[in-house]
Formats: structure tokens, C-alpha cells, sequence
């Protein structure tokens, strides 16, 4: 890929930034606002697919994204992200119905979704792995910010102003970041006459689409149509197949199957699934559980995930700068897989009508568990990826965890409607939340257990870009050309960290013999 021009890191470090907060916050965004929407637009039975189909729309463009940024650069499917994003924005902002900012909604989460993605696969161009630890982790800090800030910010605007003025601030966000993205972001891509994967891509996009729509339909049986349900999983089963197909037919597949076998990128894959799982499941229902039992207000329930993404904000940032110091990093995700499992045990056999103090020390514990785990897993699996799938395996990373996050939701929304109770009574809502974070407690042991089997491999210190460029000029000096694993920039023998290990975790030729790049000179831990 291109290699940004003079002065363009800081710019690009930026962009990555709003791109970040720009997609992260409008998850949570309108949470504060669906009573007051649905008193002024009607059809109240409606207005929970306000969130839903942000949900589905960013899940589904998350895989694809990545795979055209490796493909024609992130800078243009960013600025048509950013543009879908702010179009979806303008919609809801002037919907005169339920069903346009539903639909405006659904637009902005398309290009959400290639935000996040392209956010942290961008950091790849501009920084080397070790160096992208730091910063890997601030953006995850501004994920969790986002998330705690989105609710807050909502309300104050329903409060003060109007719903329709929560929509006001993407346009200068959005503005902001298409200029920091032409200027710090390379043009780059792949360049490649191989057919783009169209049904590699619409595979996966309707998998996405039926694990988000099928897990709604089990979280909220009879508020939805009695078909959806086996209807997506029929779907999804069917998208499996095509993709399935399709990745091992496709000269360029979207997925290619050896990133989800691979252990330096499957074993981060299933990590961030089962993550994504313990984390959102539990923040989803435990506030209103709280508020519930202790009889509190919402304001008071909702310092329960203020908690745990204030542990998350301390620990990305920390475990960031760690790893971009010491260049070591299989020890971060075990402990943090540890913390959150040893929390959601505790959650399991306190309920949620444990002493308040206590209950917020224990998401405490959780969301600083989770943000050892989170983006540390990004960071392995994009170390092991070549410069022409960096997006491919970001998307498959983040989009897993996001699917996580709605199989979390289900599972806890489904023990709570097979005890035939509501979060209004108090006995089934500690019930329901008991039984729920037990069985993520397992899904956080099995992600710290998993852990250990991550392969350690020495961060590159060399963006892969410019990795991709020094190993071409190299190769061809050494008349190695064409001499390479499909899929990844030739190099020749024994130059010291010249290409990035595979998805298996096995490094290529030219990559034998480099240097481990922690200071003591040993293999990260």
C-alpha cells in the first residue's frame, strides 16, 4: 500500500480517532430517546428496531468493508462510508414516520460499520504491530467512552432540545473526518485482476444479517412474527453454505477459510466472539435488573456500565503502552480472559441484589478484564496478516465480536422469557441475570483458556505497507520474484522480520531468522 505522506501520521492517527467515535457512538446514542421517539412518531411496537437495525446493517458491512480496503484503499471506502453514514443521519434527522428513521438508521449503520473496520485497518498502514499496541488501545478507549458517553449525550439533547438534534452532529463529525482522511490516509489497495468475491460477500452479509435478526426474534418472542425466527435460521445455514462454497472456488475469496483455522487469526476470532458475549450480555440487562431489584432510579442502574467501561478504558490504555514497550503480549489476554471470567462467576452468585459498592467493583473487574482481551486480539490477528488482507481480518475480528455481542444478549433474554417473567419482577430479572452470566462465566473461561494457545509470534515493527514495499524491492534484487505464498509480498531468505507470519501461525520464507523485537531479545510472552 502507499505509504502516507510527510506529516500524515498525526493526521492519520486522527481520522482513526473520529472514525472510531463516529461509528462507536451511535450504538448507544438513541437508547435515552426510544420513549420520546415513539410518543411523536407512533407505532411504539416498532421502536426497538431503531437499534436493531443499526445492529444488523453495521454487522453485515463489517467483513465486506475490510475486504475492499485491502483491496482499493482505505481512504475511498472510508469517504463513501462517511458519506453513507452522514446521508443515513440526515434521513432520521427529518424522518416524518417510524418507518424513514428506521430505514435512515439502517443507512447509517452501513457505513458504520465500514468505519470501525476501516478505523483500526488503517493503523496498519501508517504503524507497525508493536508501535499499533499504544494505539490499539486508545481506540478502544474511545470505543468504551463512546458507549457511556452515547446514552448521556442523548438524553441531554431530549432534554434540552429535541431528539431530531441528536442526528445535528454527525454533518461536522463526518466533515471532519473525510478531511483528516484525505489527508493523513493513503490512497493504496491491491491491486489485483482477480474477480472481486461478490458471493463470497453476499454469503456472509445475510449470515450477519440472520444472526442479529434471528437472535432479536429469540430475545423478544411474540413481538415479532412467529416465522423470522427459523426463517433466518434457515438463512444463515444457507449463507454458510455459499460462503463455504464460494471461499474455496473464488480466486480472492472475501473470508478465505484459513483465517478462521489459522491459529494466529482464528483462535482472536473466536476470543473476541466469546468476549463480546460475556461483556455486552451482561451490561445489556444487568442495569435495568438493578434498577429493578434495588429500587433505584435508571441514572443510579446505569453507573453498572460506567463501571465496567471505565475498566476497560484504563486497561486497553494501559496494556496498549505495555506492548508497545516490552513488545510482549500473550500474557494480557489470559489475565484479562481470567478477570472477566472470575467476575461474571462472582455476578452469577451475588445476582444483582448484591450491595450496590460490590456490584460496581465487580463490572469494574469485567470491563478492565475485557479491555485486556479486546483489542489485544485485534492486534495478533492483524500481525499475522499480510498487507493485502489487513481489512479481511480486522473485519472478521470485530465483526465476530459484535456477533458475540448479540448471542450474549440472547442468551440472557431467553432464560429470562423461558421463566415466563419480564425484568418488571424483580425475582426472575435476578434469576434470569444469575443463570445467564454463569454461562458467561464458562464462555469467558474457554476465551482465557484459548488464549494460551495463541502462537507467539514477534510483533513486526514495520507498517505493513511498508513491509509489503521493502520485501517486493528485496526480492527482486535476490531474483526471488514470484517465489511466495499466495496472498502475500515476496522476500528474500533470511531478511530479519520481512514478511508476517501466516494465519497458522507458521512463519514464511524470509521471515526465518528475524530478530524478536522485544528489548531483552526472547519471544513475546
Amino acid at each position: 500500500m502507499g505509504g502516507p505522506r510527510t506529516g500524515a501520521p498525526v493526521a492519520a492517527l486522527a481520522a482513526v480517532m473520529v472514525l472510531t467515535l463516529l461509528g462507536a457512538l451511535d450504538q448507544t446514542l438513541l437508547t435515552a430517546a426510544l420513549a420520546v421517539i415513539a410518543r411523536d412518531l407512533g407505532q411504539p411496537h416498532l421502536v426497538s428496531a431503531v437499534l436493531t437495525a443499526f445492529l444488523a446493517a453495521t454487522t453485515s458491512t463489517m467483513l465486506l468493508s475490510g475486504a475492499l480496503g485491502d483491496r482499493h484503499g482505505r481512504r475511498p471506502v472510508l469517504l463513501g462510508a462517511i458519506t453513507v453514514f452522514v446521508t443515513g443521519a440526515a434521513v432520521c434527522a427529518f424522518a416524518p414516520s417510524l418507518p424513514v428513521l428506521i430505514g435512515g438508521r439502517f443507512l447509517q449503520g452501513l457505513g458504520a460499520g465500514a468505519l470501525v473496520v476501516g478505523a483500526q485497518a488503517a493503523l496498519g498502514d501508517v504503524l507497525s504491530p508493536r508501535e499499533r499496541g499504544r494505539y490499539l488501545g486508545l481506540l478502544g478507549a474511545v470505543y468504551a467512552l463512546a458507549a457511556v458517553g452515547g446514552p448521556v449525550l442523548g438524553g441531554l439533547a431530549v432534554d434540552h432540545l429535541t431528539w431530531r438534534a441528536v442526528f445535528a452532529v454527525h454533518l461536522p463529525l463526518g466533515v471532519l473526518a473525510a478531511v483528516l482522511v484525505v489527508r493523513g490516509l493513503p490512497r493504496g489497495g491491491t491491486r489485483t485482476d482477480r474477480p472481486f468475491d461478490v458471493a463470497g460477500s453476499v454469503a456472509l452479509a445475510v449470515l450477519s444479517l440472520s444472526v442479529v435478526l434471528g437472535g432479536t426474534a429469540l430475545g423478544r418472542p411474540g413481538e415479532l412474527p412467529s416465522w423470522l425466527g427459523p426463517a433466518t435460521a434457515a438463512a444463515g445455514a444457507a449463507a454458510v453454505l455459499g460462503w463455504w462454497v464460494s471461499a474455496r472456488r473464488a480466486p480472492a475469496p472475501v473470508l478465505p477459510i484459513r483465517l478462521l483455522t489459522g491459529r494466529a487469526t482464528g483462535i482472536p476470532a473466536l476470543v473476541s466472539l466469546l468476549t463480546g458475549a460475556a461483556l455486552f450480555g451482561t451490561i445489556a440487562f444487568l442495569p435495568a435488573a438493578v434498577q429493578i431489584v434495588h429500587g433505584i432510579s435508571a441514572t443510579s442502574a446505569g453507573s453498572t456500565v460506567t463501571a465496567a467501561m471505565a475498566g476497560m478504558i484504563i486497561t486497553s490504555t494501559l496494556s496498549g503502552r505495555r506492548i508497545t514497550r516490552t513488545g510482549r503480549y500473550r500474557a494480557i489476554p489470559v489475565v484479562g480472559g481470567t478477570a472477566c471470567a472470575a467476575a461474571l462467576g462472582a455476578l452469577a452468585v451475588l445476582g444483582p441484589g448484591a450491595p450496590l459498592p460490590l456490584l460496581l467493583a465487580v463490572l469494574f473487574l469485567l470491563g478492565a478484564g475485557a479491555g485486556m482481551v479486546v483489542q489485544v486480539m485485534v492486534l495478533v490477528a492483524q500481525n499475522a496478516a499480510g498487507p493485502d488482507e489487513l481489512g479481511s481480518v480486522t473485519g472478521t475480528v470485530t465483526c465476530l465480536r459484535q456477533i458475540g455481542a448479540t448471542l450474549g444478549v440472547v442468551i440472557i433474554g431467553a432464560l429470562l422469557t423461558g421463566r415466563g417473567g419480564s425484568l418488571l419482577d424483580p425475582a426472575t430479572a435476578g434469576h434470569a441475570v444469575q443463570a445467564g452470566t454463569a454461562v458467561l462465566a464458562v464462555a469467558a473461561g474457554i476465551a482465557a483458556l484459548s488464549c494460551l494457545a495463541v502462537p507467539a509470534v514477534p510483533l513486526r515493527t514495520r507498517p505493513a505497507g511498508t513491509a509489503a514495499r521493502r520485501d517486493s524491492a528485496g526480492a527482486a534484487r535476490h531474483g526471488l520474484a514470484g517465489v511466495t505464498r499466495p496472498g502475500h509480498a515476496p522476500a528474500p531468505p533470511g531478511t530479519a522480520g520481512a514478511t508476517p507470519p501466516g494465519p497458522t501461525g507458521e512463519a514464511h520464507p524470509g521471515h526465518a531468522g528475524a530478530a524478536p523485537t522485544s528489548p531483552d531479545g526472547r519471544t513475546p510472552r
